[in-house]
């Protein structure tokens, strides 16, 4: 039982860490720690890592799609198992990373936000207390994409996230969106 457990987790992870510390992982929705959800207030259908990196991402999207552009379920990319490497991109494979409209903002990319867009984003920035790192501000340029810039047990992580979610508590928001299917 034991052996298959390990065989099972081996099959799951695979052994190596994104640049921001993070497991990277082979499969969504498979047992392990990345699942594919509802973004709360969003049509966004969204997958990246559970728990803490999730209410992170999934702030950025709902915001992103408040203030920014107005996105439909699939205008939004996490978790991609294929990404490797030592740039902020390869986070996309521990699921802690989104991308946000790929297509309309290519890495690589131009300036493709007006003045006031990256105003918002950077807002946005800074309602995440220095957590999120952002593809904009990046070479190659890529001005959708977001990514945890934290490592595993962060101190400034859990501080946030557990802030966050009793501000939503206490307006009666959900935590984080449902699991598909339910």
């Amino acid at each position: 039982m034991l052996a298959q457990a390990e065989a099972r987790k081996r099959q799951l992870v695979p052994g190596w860490n994104t640049p921001n510390g993070w497991a990277a992982e082979n499969m969504a929705n498979a047992g392990g720690t990345i699942w594919t959800r509802e973004v709360a207030s969003t049509a966004v259908v969204l997958t990246v890592r559970d728990d803490e990196p999730r209410a992170v991402l999934e702030y950025v999207v709902q915001r992103f799609n408040a203030e920014v552009h107005s996105l439909n379920a699939t205008d939004a990319v996490g978790f991609d198992p294929a990404t490797r490497g030592r740039g902020a991109l390869a986070n996309l494979a521990s699921g802690t990373a989104v991308n946000i409209l790929p297509g309309f903002y290519p890495r690589g990319g131009g300036d493709e936000m007006y003045d006031h867009e990256v105003r918002t984003v950077q807002d946005i920035l800074r309602g995440c207390a220095g957590l999120v790192g952002w593809g904009g501000e990046a070479r190659p340029r890529s001005q959708g994409f977001f990514y945890l810039q934290v490592p595993p047990g962060s101190r400034l992580l859990k501080d946030w996230v557990a802030k966050r979610r009793e501000d939503r508590e206490h307006l009666g928001i959900p935590a984080v969106g449902r699991p598909l299917g339910v």
